[in-house]
């Protein structure tokens, strides 16, 4: 049931994250992604966009700071920290101006 919760709570927070406001002063070319890992049996995660390595070894319920990308189409990956071994592999596209969250979330047996 917490799990529940929790991951309710932060689909709600990216929600509302990703609302665009008057605020965001990056490029229009630009969008900007950040990460949260809300698997709490997956151990410490890297996440790499378009296969570069962008973020590393980011432990359970960390919220990494928005980091900028291209508008476009992308591929995000999510490894066990220090290894090749891939949880997550999904295409996202991204639209100019726009914040996204990338939530990591449900047990790492059935991670989403």
């Amino acid at each position: 049931m917490k799990l529940k919760l929790l991951t309710l709570l932060l689909a709600a927070t990216a929600l509302t994250a990703a609302c665009d406001d008057d605020d965001n002063t990056g490029p229009e070319s630009e969008s900007r992604i950040r990460v949260v890992h809300a698997s709490p049996d997956a151990p410490n995660v890297d996440v790499l966009l378009d296969d570069e390595e962008v973020l590393s070894d980011v432990p359970y319920l960390e919220a990494s700071d928005y980091l900028e990308a291209s508008a476009g189409a992308h591929n995000v990956k999510v490894n066990a920290a220090g290894t090749a071994t891939t949880v997550i592999d999904t295409d996202v596209t991204l639209a100019e101006g726009a914040d996204y969250t990338v939530i990591a979330s449900g047990l790492a047996a059935e991670i989403t």
